[in-house]
Formats: structure tokens, sequence, C-alpha cells
């Protein structure tokens, strides 16, 4: 299974993106995918009700011709094309299927938070 941690790619060139293989540390170039999809096989990984079928699958799986592994780890660095950054971003998703929390966005939430809490100190009320 494809997972970003395994993509990497030369300092300060994205382009230069391929994946390492978690088994055995080969790295494997992006033109590799069309080979690699055809002879993948889908796997439940959790527990139906036996009628139906759902799956969530990672941009790292996209055909030769759609996203690279070059093209994501530009997205991933804020290098991409603003249209494509903003459709992920506001959509919730980031391409890889894998959880995104924004960081920094949760820490100035944070911080909002805080300047408003105030605390009672003999009965009045002053900002911590």
């Amino acid at each position: 299974m494809l997972a970003w941690a395994g993509v990497i790619w030369d300092k300060d060139h994205p382009e230069t993106a391929r994946y390492r293989c978690e088994a055995c540390e080969v790295l494997i170039e992006n033109w590799h995918k069309t080979d690699m999809l055809t002879r993948g096989e889908w796997r439940a990984t959790a527990a139906g009700d036996g009628k139906t079928r759902g799956y969530h699958i990672s941009a790292l799986y996209a055909p030769v011709g759609w996203p690279s592994w070059g093209e994501l780890a530009a997205e991933f660095l804020g290098e991409g094309d603003a249209r494509v950054l903003e459709q992920r971003r506001s959509s919730g998703g980031n391409g890889t299927a894998e959880t995104f929390r924004n960081r920094l966005k949760r820490a100035c939430e944070r911080h909002k938070i805080a300047a408003r809490v105030v605390r009672k100190t003999n009965g009045c009320r002053t900002p911590l």
C-alpha cells in the first residue's frame, strides 16, 4: 500500500519525486505506476455489510497523465497550481487519502480561544 511517507525527492526539486518501497527500499519512478496499477488488487480493509463496497484511494495511485508524485510533492511544498491547492483545501482533501491536520490553523484558533477566556477572581471577571 502506498503511503505519503514513501514519497521522496531531491531537496528543493519536487519534480524529482519517486517512491521508496517500504519492503525493499528500491526507488520507483512515477512512470512505473501504470504497470503497478495493472498488477494490483483491491483488498477490503474494513468489515462491510456484505452488500456494498466503498473505497478510499490516495492520489499516489493516480495513473500516469494524472497528478504525478512530483506534482503532489510540489503541492505539498506549496508550489503547486494555486487553483488545485485551493480546491483540495476547500474540499478537505489533500489528495493522499490520509488525515490532514493544519497545525498552524489549530494553533491560531487556540490562541483566539485563550484570548477570550476569563478567570473569576473575587467575583471579578479578568482576562487571563
